[in-house]
């Protein structure tokens, strides 16, 4: 017999792959932290802080009113 999955599972089970995955990279990221290994300004830190919360901020209003908001990518 075969089980269907229902929208919520599919949801679940791809919504915790994916979450995971970016976690993973905010850690990787974090790691640019380390002043041994990398040299960077206060700016270049406050602006990699900003575009992580924005995307953040973006993500949370996509979940509150379920409207598109446009993707944006990040640069110097």
């Amino acid at each position: 017999m075969n089980k269907i999955e229902t929208k919520l599972q599919k949801f679940e089970r791809i919504a915790e792959r994916r979450t995971n995955e970016a976690i993973k990279k905010v850690r990787l990221i974090k790691h640019l932290a380390n002043r041994n290994n990398y040299d960077f300004s206060d700016r270049h830190a406050s602006k990699i802080i900003s575009a992580l919360k924005k995307e953040v901020d973006m993500l949370e209003r996509e979940f509150k009113t379920n409207s598109s908001q446009e993707e944006i990518d990040f640069k110097f």
